[in-house]
């Protein structure tokens, strides 16, 4: 990342910090644009950053450079980002009869799918964004009681930023996560149902990517004018879609033995890869920040990016080289499909004309091309020996899970093996085999004695995630290198059971994260630190047998799969009119935070047969937690296994 580029980046995400500091500091008179500068100066010590955050509005943009207070790369910077920002607020619109600032409005509010129901406002308290103290939304905020939460919210944002490593900048977004998701990005004179967090993020995102492109069209930022950054016809952007195909299937190709655990490690584990995916790609092959990832959550991701030939060719290298790598790790049970869509300004703006965003509309054309994508799985590595037998000859072994192929029974008794343990300090066993370079485990019993079982690395690894994920205190280190779970050789994860890192493997790149946890203060050790949600961050203590006996009733388990009926028709159409790029922006991340995080509230919960649920944990003798599960969570949809009555 160039000076440049990392100065874009920081005041795209800073520029707005100032609304914060007014709401904090009721009593202010000054400018937010003045308070933003101020606070960014006192962070990073940067006059330069400081000055280009103070000019992105026009107005103060142009008196600035008539008096030579911005001159050549500065000026350009300036302007990128106040063009950035005004597409980026495209959802405004200015109504004087609000004189008092104004809470955020749920952004489920606008969802207005069927046009003859009449929705209520309701409105989002500032609140943890942790699910533990998550406050819900309610259709009326008393205004004094807001303004006191403003005041404690930006002192404790104020105290925890400032003793953030600077040179962390992710680390730093997600500070800005953690307190700006639940501020309106504007509230003066507007109503606003997009974040703060959400209206910076994307502002960044929209800043480098007009950069990138703009530096490629004209070889030096020199030579960048202001005609060009205000040029909404041209298709400067493109907003790419990866969607990881054979889901559904994969997850549940699992036998009854040891599905829980398996269920749950695969689920993990596929978030884990795509999440991984992407940042392999924005990483190693856009170079671009994780402001650009749009949305990763039930088996895709979008990522913005600047329209390049360098950005379009690396696509077409990317789907290449995944399809590759999906073909040898999985036989094509998995896959990726790749889309990508040109945009321009004009398209993340509203139409006038037309009276309607088209972001919307863009975006179901997108999924439609990768829709169509899904018809030709695999035909940038088409292959006639694709069609050849494959095979493994003679009698064979098969996984006990799944059914797959994994060695001769011959070379299985000709083979040493040695003995390992699921998880340290865990009961289960298994013999570890490396047949032909595949590697596979035979399942001993409690006794340490052999049986007829034998399952693939893949099942043994989901069931090791599985097992991991049921401890406490659980973070997730990220690397671009291959150390604890590879993900196809492009990079890995680990599950680490410490706050503490020290980088054991050097990795160049590493991000470190909580789970289901936001105190980002509690991560030590000089890496990115952020927070993951994770749906059903809980296991039942005892066998699904036992929660059977232990309930009240009918002595059965339940299963319950729920799901968004026509998420995509939501997105298209649901919006209606009101569709801006942040607003699809912020619906996308209020589901994710809905199915990946709010849903583990569950657990808290106590239950009686009359009387049902309460969210006071000592109310009823029955506990939640202790009979059901969550298997999955995410994207759109939900698994939970539990006892019947419940």
């Amino acid at each position: 990342m160039t000076a440049e580029e990392k100065t874009l980046i920081l005041g795209a995400l800073f520029h707005d910090i100032g609304k914060f500091e007014q709401r904090g500091n009721m009593y202010s008179k000054d400018k937010h644009q003045t308070l933003s500068a101020a606070f960014v100066n006192r962070l990073f010590s940067d006059e330069k950053l400081a000055n280009i955050v103070k000019n992105h509005h026009e107005k103060d943009l142009r008196e600035s450079i008539q008096k030579g207070e911005l001159k050549n790369t500065d000026k350009i910077l300036a302007e990128i980002i106040c063009e950035a920002d005004n597409i980026a607020s495209m959802e405004r619109k200015p109504d004087q009869r609000i004189t008092q600032q104004q809470p955020l409005e749920s952004i489920f509010s606008k969802v207005d799918y069927d046009k003859e129901l009449t929705l209520n406002k309701i409105y989002q308290p500032i609140s943890e964004i942790s699910y533990a103290k998550y406050k819900f939304v309610q259709d009326k905020l008393n205004s004094d009681e807001l303004n006191e939460s403003y005041k404690k919210w930006w002192s404790s944002f104020e105290e925890e930023i400032k003793n953030v490593n600077i040179d962390e900048t992710e680390t730093l977004i997600y500070v800005l996560k953690k307190y700006l998701w639940c501020v309106p990005s504007s509230s003066w004179r507007t109503r606003s149902d997009v974040s703060l967090f959400e209206h910076s993020r994307i502002t960044a995102a929209i800043a480098i990517s007009m950069f990138k492109y703009l530096m490629e069209k004209k070889g030096k930022i020199e030579k960048i004018e202001s005609v060009d950054i205000q040029n909404r016809k041209d298709e400067k952007y493109l907003l790419m879609l990866a969607d990881i195909t054979g889901i559904q299937k994969y997850i549940y190709n699992i036998s009854h033995k040891g599905a829980s655990k398996a269920l749950k490690g695969r689920s993990f584990y596929l978030q884990q890869m795509l999440d991984n995916i992407a940042y392999w790609i924005l990483d190693k092959q856009f170079e671009l920040p994780i402001t650009n990832l749009i949305y990763s959550s039930g088996g895709k991701f979008y990522i913005f990016a600047p329209n390049t030939e360098d950005i379009r060719n690396k696509i077409k290298a990317t789907q290449k080289e995944l399809e590759q790598k999906f073909l040898k790790e999985y036989d094509g049970d998995l896959g990726v499909i790749i889309g990508s869509i040109p945009l321009s300004g004009e398209d993340l703006e509203y139409d006038k004309s037309k009276k309607v965003h088209l972001i919307s509309e863009k975006w179901d054309e997108l999924n439609k091309i990768v829709e169509q994508n899904k018809k030709h799985k695999f035909s940038n590595n088409w292959d006639y020996k694709l069609l050849t037998p494959t095979g493994i000859d003679g009698d064979v072994e098969r996984c006990a899970a799944t059914g797959k192929e994994l060695a001769s029974k011959f070379k299985i008794q000709t083979t040493n093996s040695t003995t390992v343990q699921l998880v340290e300090d865990s009961p289960n066993k298994f013999k570890k085999y490396q047949v032909d370079g595949k590697i596979f485990y035979q399942v001993l019993d409690n006794e340490g004695k052999e049986t007829n079982d034998f399952i693939s690395a893949e099942q043994f690894l989901s069931q090791q995630i599985g097992t991991k994920l049921k401890r406490k205190n659980n973070t997730i280190a990220i690397y671009d290198i291959i150390a604890g779970y590879s993900v196809m050789d492009l990079n890995s994860f680990e599950i680490l059971d410490t706050d503490e890192f020290g980088n054991k493997y050097n990795a160049q790149v590493v991000r470190h994260f909580l789970v289901n946890d936001v105190e980002l203060k509690n991560l030590k050790g000089n890496t990115e630190k952020g927070f993951k949600f994770y749906g059903g961050d809980w296991r039942i203590p005892d066998t699904y047998e036992d929660v059977i006996k232990n309930g009240v009733g009918i002595q059965r388990l339940g299963v319950l799969r729920l799901d968004v009926d026509n998420l995509g028709l939501i997105f298209k159409d649901g919006l209606g009119t009101k569709a801006t790029f942040g607003r699809v922006v912020q619906l996308s991340s209020m589901l994710d935070f809905f199915f990946y995080h709010y849903l583990n509230k569950l657990k808290h919960f106590s239950w009686d047969p009359k009387e049902g649920l309460s969210e006071d944990y000592k109310k009823f003798d029955y506990k939640v937690r202790k009979l059901i599960e969550i298997v999955y969570s995410g994207g759109d949809d939900v698994f939970i296994v539990g006892h019947w009555s419940l």
